[in-house]
């Protein structure tokens, strides 16, 4: 009994974060476009974004897009060494779905300010 209930726990979570990575793909799709790239994870509950025409992710975090109440961790977090990254960790487990795209046009925000000073 306990084993079914486990597997069937699974197979629900698994569908809840399929759902939420699919509506968070769709709101980087369609109000980032181009300003990134990323490839859909096949499971987890985050997605990868490389940041175009972004050398410091961290920065752009720390400098902008916390101002625009964005939260997301910069890929440099994840490195061993100390270069910068233009990746950025953007996590669909505990954001409301209903903010995912007000999320995104913050982010497109701050990458259009960043096109505009360079």
């Amino acid at each position: 009994a306990v084993h079914l209930f486990l597997v069937l726990f699974h197979s629900q979570l698994c569908d809840m974060y399929r759902a939420r990575r699919d509506k968070m793909v769709e709101s980087v799709r369609t109000q980032l476009g181009d300003r990134v790239s990323f490839d859909v994870p096949k499971a987890g509950m985050f997605l990868w974004l490389r940041l175009k025409g972004v050398v410091d992710s961290g920065a752009l975090v720390r400098e902008k897009a916390v101002a625009e109440k964005v939260v997301m961790v910069p890929g440099d977090v994840f490195q061993f060494s100390s270069e910068p990254s233009p990746f950025v960790r953007v996590s669909y487990s505990v954001i409301r779905e209903d903010l995912m795209d007000e999320a995104m046009r913050r982010l497109a925000r701050v990458l259009d300010q960043t096109d505009s000073a360079a």
